[in-house]
């Protein structure tokens, strides 16, 4: 790899300018650097059904792509963790619209027989809580959302998530507080759990 082989020498600023004039090694230091980081992050991010490894590839694929526009305002995982997460919004607002679609399909099938119909409503009675906490889980913001998966899904502490976001540690505990309650309503409007 040349005058990049050892990643643990360059710093970040090093390693976007060589970068910036279109040295791949140094992008790839870069990647290697990161990947563990931004793969936790991907997998709390991902919609399911997604794999985390696509999330963090498309996100170094981006990454190389718009590396003049990093201004090095922020660290350079946090550029590519907002990254991954725009890419994770991306996909969430694809599959919400695909959903649609497949459910207008299934309704046009299924419409001129009683015995189909019984059936899925039946499926959407079972399935409406798990809908309901989906869709307002899916309505929270990128940052919320991944916030929410890591400290209540995974267990992680706020420090942890804050440091592995690189956002401070206030930013985590706001983005679950407003998490948590954005779920209690949500929830509350949609019957699923009571007002108290």
């Amino acid at each position: 790899m040349g005058q990049f082989s050892d990643q643990d020498q360059w710093s970040d600023e090093q390693l976007v300018d060589a970068a910036k004039r279109g040295d791949q090694r140094a992008w790839n230091v870069i990647c290697a650097k990161y990947y563990e980081r931004l793969y936790r992050v991907a997998k709390r991010i991902s919609v399911p059904g997604s794999a985390p490894e696509d999330f963090v590839q498309d996100a170094f694929s981006r990454g190389w792509e718009k590396i003049d526009s990093f201004r090095g305002a922020g660290t350079l995982f946090a550029w590519l963790a907002a990254i991954a997460l725009n890419l994770a919004r991306a996909q969430l607002r694809r599959r919400k619209k695909e959903r649609r679609f497949a459910d207008n399909e299934e309704a046009d099938l299924i419409s001129g027989d009683a015995s189909a119909e019984m059936i899925a409503l039946e499926k959407e009675l079972q399935t409406k809580r798990k809908r309901a906490v989906v869709a307002c889980y899916e309505g929270l913001p990128a940052g919320q959302r991944a916030v929410l998966a890591m400290n209540k899904i995974d267990g992680w502490t706020l420090s942890d998530i804050a440091e592995t976001l690189g956002i401070p540690a206030g930013t985590a505990r706001s983005r679950s507080h407003y998490a948590l309650r954005a779920m209690r309503e949500c929830l509350q409007q949609k019957g699923v759990i009571d007002e108290s």
